[in-house]
């Protein structure tokens, strides 16, 4: 044994545990920050009748997230700091460091367990809220609020066993109860998840025969959904079976829960808000059916330059023109489900008569612009 280990002796586990967690739990809360910020600028600067609704449940995240790192740093001081104080040797520091996270109803610790409950039911309200816009009917936000509704009593009656300093995380009267909190809260997040990816797909086949070559819309749509939710519910998992294994180190990943719990919605509109922009897929799909006829592409140098003039105008309103309609089959997807598809023939019809349109519309501009020279 070497003299640098008998004079000062490696941490407790479970005082490695918070220390690791902790700061994990504060580079993600650094990482929601911006991500908060990012999704208050897209928020406040896209058009959207939710402006209220997400500023408010982002706002509400990132306040929980702060307090818990607040608190998770006043137990860390008094745990390192204040608890070994009165200590007489380095033994009896330790084993007052580790006295300190094994009592689970002290204040800060029934406050961390609190906060993460709130966050962690913020985020299945936001869920629940995001399957109503999609389905548009109640039924599937009534199964959802079931199993919700379930594991809110399951996380109440846990608190309520914790806060006793006799009982602990892996004692009898606690540890099922917790471990069914988990697992409701996990079934939860995956049943949600799935009906909204689910309905996602649906809307994006049907969309493609209105409006072929659009049905990536919805396609992104799901990635970012799954992408996104993956984080947590596989950090939930890993903790829901380190709980059932009876392990020191599943208290510890609540910290980091808390802080994953707050970044999976922001990460969600943030993703959402730059790279699903209705007008900018609206013209790429433009730019990939709509072919411009051999006659128009041949133009003079004189012509050239005063297309290119025109150019800025023309390709925003095609931008919005293009939006708009998939605005209205979206709208008319949602609305009138059982609408027939039209066949592909009056696609073709109504393709063609859009070219022969926008043809026209280049020939006059052109016209009056030679007129105006």
């Amino acid at each position: 044994m070497s003299l640098s280990s008998t004079l000062v002796p490696a941490l407790p586990p479970l005082g490695t545990y918070e220390l690791v967690a902790t700061v994990i739990e504060a580079w993600l809360y650094g990482l929601n920050c911006v991500l908060y910020s990012a999704a208050v600028y897209i928020i406040c600067h896209r058009r959207s009748g939710f402006k209220a609704i997400l500023l408010f449940s982002s706002s509400f995240l990132i306040t929980i997230a702060t307090c818990h790192i607040w608190v998770d740093g006043v137990a860390l001081y008094q745990a390192f700091v204040l608890a070994p104080a009165l200590a007489v040797d380095m033994q009896t520091m330790m084993q007052a460091t580790t006295l300190f996270f094994e009592d689970t109803s002290s204040p800060l610790a029934l406050a961390g367990v609190v906060l993460y409950v709130l966050v962690a039911f913020a985020q299945d309200l936001m869920l629940l809220w995001r399957l109503h816009v999609v389905w548009q009917h109640w039924w599937p936000v009534v199964v959802g609020s079931i199993t919700e509704l379930g594991s809110i009593g399951c996380t109440t009656l846990a608190l309520i066993l914790i806060s006793n300093p006799n009982n602990t995380y892996t004692a009898l009267p606690v540890y099922p109860v917790v471990v069914t909190a988990y697992a409701l809260h996990l079934f939860f997040n995956c049943t949600v998840t799935f009906l909204i990816v689910y309905k996602l797909w649906s809307m994006g086949r049907k969309l493609q025969s209105f409006f072929p070559g659009q049905g990536g819309y919805y396609a992104r749509g799901i990635g970012i959904m799954v992408e996104s939710g993956s984080i947590y519910t596989m950090a939930t998992t890993i903790t829901l079976g380190l709980f059932v294994a009876r392990t020191q180190i599943a208290d510890s990943l609540t910290n980091v829960l808390t802080q994953l719990a707050t970044l999976t919605p922001l990460l969600i509109i943030v993703r959402v808000g730059f790279t699903l922009s209705p007008v900018s897929a609206a013209s790429s799909s433009a730019a990939a059916t709509i072919q411009t006829p051999p006659s128009v592409s041949h133009e003079a140098p004189v012509t050239q330059s005063i297309h290119t003039r025109q150019t800025k105008l023309q390709q925003r309103a095609q931008d919005q023109a293009r939006a708009r309609e998939v605005r209205i089959a979206i709208r008319r997807e949602v609305e009138f489900t059982n609408v027939q598809a039209p066949s592909q023939e009056e696609v073709d019809r109504d393709s063609f008569d859009l070219e022969m349109e926008e043809m026209g519309k280049k020939k006059e501009g052109i016209m009056s612009a030679e007129d105006v020279a």
